[in-house]
């Protein structure tokens, strides 16, 4: 091919490979149809072939000239030097190239990058009724509508942007008014340095070609919809042939092969199933003879897969010859199976959830299906019951003929009620005989007749009448009361019991109605539905409320059984009744004790949890909001462990009383459990109505409280929350007063608390960091710092006291004051006091070998390690030994609430302590309860003033006079006094001329990790 174009390689490359593809293009187009093809069609098909390039255009000119075919070699070369003029020197012919251009039939034009028409040619102006010489400079905006003019303005942006050809297909519309359908090829034109500059279109109408594509789809699917149409499937019989066309659809459904679509021939009769033979022959030759208009007909076949699926076939007689015999029919398949299965599916849902025993019999009187209540009454298993023949469940003395009446229903095609139906005897599998009652209702299910058989054993009814019977001769001396009343409810007769128990003789009842009893506790619905059962069944039992003569109610258990006559009718009623006062007492007693607390008799939890929901519920109806209000009282922990549970029960009892007069009679107060209470406000108007209540709590709770010869003062902590403001359920609105009451005592107590949504941020932190405190020992984030002490004399460093801190891993380091309460309540302060002592301990070790030899760390320890079950003391004791180290290095420092707890848990650790050379701090001194007689009982050793008074010594002679008088009682004792918070050079001289022994603070040294604590101790020992 590059030697019939004789382009040098380097000239092929020069020339863009979209241009040289439209060029070989052109040649082939030529060569192929040139001698056959009209000039003006060859145009349209080589602009169509040749798309976007200037030089398939040039090809396309020069074919347009020579109009005449290539019949050798010479004309090939001829084509060829043509083709190189062209490309190579443009401007030559460039007359002739417009000339061409301008007449040719397609749509020709050019436009700049920002959409000005540069150039058009005839077609162009004699199509859209535009100049050449006026539409330059002009956009598609000037020609044709906004919409269209977007358009188009998009696709010539994505050709430009490109730098490839583009086809699209673009909607114009015509100066008439029409609207054609155009294939635009456009492609990007370059300068002289191959910069992109404008953009060129070729556009070809092809709006005939889309209507007739249009036109063809709309025959196709209205064809496939004719064929096709709903899922079925088309077949075409030749009866003088035998032959059966079957479209897809047909091979699908009947899961045909191949071989059966090239054959057009299938042996339909041998796939019907045996079952269905018979009556599909008949409607089919029915049909075919011309005695049904047409052949309907649902019939089981056999699949390609071995299954058998219902089919529906349908059909007509579309050609018959004189004589009126068929020759051809056509028809449609429909695959059923499904509809069969729901069908099926829908009947077994029937069957099985009725709570009536039900069989569905088959012509032939075999058991095709049955439920779990005839399995029941019938005794048999269900799988036995299915397949076994209806006659087997008729007594042998009924069972002569029974056939013959069956079929004989089957074809009066008329249902029984169950009413109609006289009361027959079934036998059960054991040969026991019951009394039943049966309704029957023909079916037909699979071109079959079938019944549906509702069977209900009337055996207890039958037994209740019998006792009926018997209970008319001796009602009378029974225990329980007996009415008997007619059809119309009057009493016909009592017992001795009646009178006994309602207090009526039976001359004054009889003749009257029942409604004699009726105490109107009861509304119209309790006895419409008591009346609806006797209607249907001829039976109620239940309990009721009833009135005696003297106008007293009492509960009783009635029975009312009716009595029918030959004719079905009611003949009489007879109620049974005795007293059940008693037991509802006994019952109602239980329900209270599972619903009200036994001490308090206020609502226990159980009821507080209902009666709220139930107030969300009325207040969602109502629009009102209702308040929940947590309370816990204040140190009643220690009421009972000084006066006793006894008393500590006497106090919630008065409580309780207080706070039922503290709320309105339809408010809910209820106590939970121990010293915590909740209070339901319902139908509140606004929140601050609740104030008034939550004050007067406070009030009523803090007046003093008698227990025996004792007066006892306690405080109340109250969380306050609301409905719908805080929360919308009942487990988030216990949260939210939980979490308000929770903030009420850490601010101080003897107060009450809104909740807030800072209150839940709060509690959702101080969840998820004490999650991460579980996990914070075993991944190491812990570290120890050290505050040096020093002695006052010398100044020099003789001890440090070991401060916890927690390196976060996210929020970084967290302050003890946040932590260590989360650990005690959690009891993780267990474990990670005791690594704190082991870090300290290994630490003091290293100091004393390198620096100072009786260089001793404080350890504080917690309360809570001081628990009877932690044996922490004498691990602490071992760990010293194993270290090599004596108990003087290291010193316990606790607070001063500990000495007064007299468990012997706190004794023992303490003397523990002791008997190992442990010494003992008491930190924090003056700040809390302290009784210094057990300074010595406990053998303390040093006493740790707290900042608050070292702080201010300086400026306020108070504190500067406790700290003298601490640092003299200390001495006096035996003591040693350490000094905490210094922080100013004069603090320190006035401690030291008090005599202090011992001084920490900033002014000495922050806690720094253990690192620069040696630096401190390294420089001391140097100097």
């Amino acid at each position: 091919m590059k030697q019939l174009l004789n382009y040098t390689r380097k000239e092929l490359l020069s020339i863009t490979g979209l241009a040289v593809a439209h060029a070989l293009v052109a040649i082939l187009v030529w060569v192929l149809f040139a001698g056959d093809m009209p000039t003006t069609v060859l145009w349209r098909q080589l602009s169509l072939l040749m798309g976007l390039s200037i030089t398939g255009i040039i090809l396309g000119l020069i074919i347009e000239q020579r109009r005449r075919p290539l019949n050798s070699a010479d004309d090939l070369d001829e084509l060829n030097r043509e083709i190189q003029q062209s490309v190579q020197a443009p401007l030559l012919g460039e007359t002739r190239l417009q000339s061409i251009v301008d007449n040719s039939p397609t749509v020709i034009y050019s436009k700049d990058l920002d959409g000005n028409y540069l150039f058009v040619n005839h077609c162009y102006e004699n199509l859209f009724a535009v100049n050449n010489d006026t539409i330059k400079g002009k956009s598609d905006f000037d020609v044709f509508s906004a919409e269209q003019a977007y358009a188009m303005r998009e696709n010539d942006r994505q050709v430009a942007g490109s730098g490839q050809p583009q086809v699209y297909e673009e909607n114009v519309p015509h100066p008439d008014g029409s609207v054609h359908t155009y294939l635009s090829h456009k492609f990007p034109l370059c300068d002289a340095h191959g910069k992109i500059n404008a953009v060129c279109g070729i556009s070809i109408d092809i709006t005939e070609r889309k209507q007739y594509e249009q036109l063809l789809l709309e025959s196709e699917l209205r064809w496939k919809f004719a064929l096709e149409s709903g899922g079925d499937g088309v077949w075409d019989w030749d009866l003088s042939t035998g032959k059966v066309f079957l479209s897809t659809r047909c091979i699908e459904i009947l899961g045909f092969s191949e071989l059966d679509r090239e054959d057009y021939y299938r042996n339909w009769e041998a796939t019907i199933h045996p079952e269905d033979l018979e009556r599909m022959n008949a409607d089919l030759n029915a049909h075919l003879n011309n005695q049904t208009k047409r052949f309907s007909n649902e019939h089981r076949a056999q699949h390609g897969d071995g299954e058998y699926r219902w089919i529906l076939t349908r059909g007509l007689v579309v050609s018959r010859d004189p004589t009126g015999k068929a020759l051809r029919m056509i028809g449609t398949q429909t695959d059923i199976t499904d509809r069969k299965q729901i069908q099926w599916a829908q009947l077994s849902k029937i069957v099985d959830g009725s709570p009536e025993a039900m069989l569905l019999v088959a012509e032939n009187g075999l058991i095709k299906f049955a439920n779990e209540p005839a399995s029941r009454i019938f005794a048999y298993p269900l799988g036995d019951l299915i397949g076994l023949s209806v006659d087997e469940l008729v007594p042998m003395g009924a069972r002569h003929g029974h056939d013959h009446k069956r079929a004989q229903f089957m074809r009066e095609n008329k249902s029984r009620p169950m009413g109609q139906s006289r009361t027959l005897k079934a036998l059960r599998k054991d040969g026991s005989e019951f009394p039943v009652e049966i309704s029957l209702t023909p079916i037909e299910l699979d071109n079959q007749r079938s019944l549906i058989v509702s069977i209900l054993d009337i055996s207890e009814r039958k037994h209740i009448e019998h006792e009926m019977l018997l209970m008319a001769m001796v009602y009378k001396a029974i225990g329980e009361a007996v009415i008997v009343a007619d059809a119309k409810n009057k009493i016909i007769a009592v017992n001795e019991a009646f009178t006994r128990l309602t207090g009526y003789c039976e001359q004054e009842v009889l003749g009257k109605s029942t409604d004699l009893l009726k105490s109107g506790r009861h509304d119209s619905d309790f006895y419409q539905t008591m009346w609806h059962s006797l209607t249907l069944t001829g039976h109620w039992q239940g309990e009721i409320w009833n009135q005696r003569k003297n106008g007293e109610i009492y509960h009783e258990w009635l029975v009312i059984n009716s009595i029918y006559g030959t004719d079905g009718a009611v003949e009489r009623r007879v109620a049974m009744f005795s007293e059940i006062t008693a037991q509802k007492q006994a019952e109602q007693t239980i329900w209270r004790q599972a619903n009200y607390d036994p001490l308090t008799d206020l609502a226990n939890r159980r009821m507080f949890q209902d009666r709220l929901d139930q107030e969300i519920k009325k207040a969602q109806r109502s629009g009102h909001c209702l308040g929940v209000i947590l309370l816990d009282l204040d140190h009643f922990k220690e009421v009972n462990d000084t006066l006793g549970h006894g008393m500590g029960d006497i106090l919630l009892q008065e409580a309780a009383n207080r706070l039922l007069g503290c709320v309105r009679q339809a408010d809910t107060v209820a106590r939970l459990g121990g010293d915590e209470f909740t209070i339901i406000l319902s139908a509140l108007d606004s929140e601050f109505s609740v104030d008034r209540v939550a004050q007067g709590i406070l009030e009523k709770l803090s007046e003093p409280f008698s227990l025996g010869e004792e007066r006892v003062y306690i405080s109340v902590s109250i969380g306050i929350t609301f409905y719908p403001q805080d929360a919308t359920d009942s487990e988030q609105l216990i949260k939210n007063a939980d979490q308000a009451m929770y903030s009420a005592k850490q601010l101080g107590r003897n107060r009450y608390n809104y909740f807030t949504v800072e209150m839940e941020q709060f509690a959702q932190n101080r969840m998820r960091l004490t999650n991460d405190l579980r996990h914070a020992l075993a991944n190491d984030e812990f570290l120890l710092f050290y505050q040096p002490i020093v002695e006052m004399s010398s100044g020099k460093i003789h001890k440090a006291e070991a401060l916890i801190r927690w390196q976060h891993p996210v929020r970084g380091m967290v302050s003890p004051a946040e932590f260590i309460p989360l650990a005690e309540e959690t009891g993780l302060i267990n474990d990670i006091g005791d690594w704190v002592f082991r870090v300290a301990a290994k630490q003091a070790g290293e100091w004393r070998n390198q620096y100072f030899p009786h260089f001793k760390i404080g350890v504080n320890k917690s309360p809570v390690q001081f628990d009877k079950h932690n044996q922490s003391s004498g691990d602490w004791c071992v760990y010293l030994n194993e270290l090599g180290l004596s108990g003087d290095s290291i010193v316990i420092e606790i607070t001063e609430g500990l000495l007064l707890d007299t468990s012997n848990g706190t004794r023992e650790h303490l003397f523990a302590y002791r008997d190992a050379g442990i010494e003992v701090a008491l930190d924090d001194f003056g700040t809390g309860y302290s009784a210094l007689s057990y300074l010595k009982k406990f053998d303390i050793d040093y006493l740790k003033i707290d900042q608050t008074f070292t702080r201010n010594m300086a400026s306020d002679e108070g504190d500067r006079a406790l700290c003298e008088a601490i640092i003299v009682l200390a001495h006096k004792l035996g003591l040693k006094v350490i000094a905490e918070g210094i922080e100013t050079e004069q603090q320190f001289q006035l401690l030291l001329a008090a005599g202090c022994d011992y001084g920490q603070g900033y002014l000495i040294s922050k806690p720094a990790p253990a690192e620069e604590i040696a630096l401190l101790l390294a420089g001391q020992a140097g100097s």
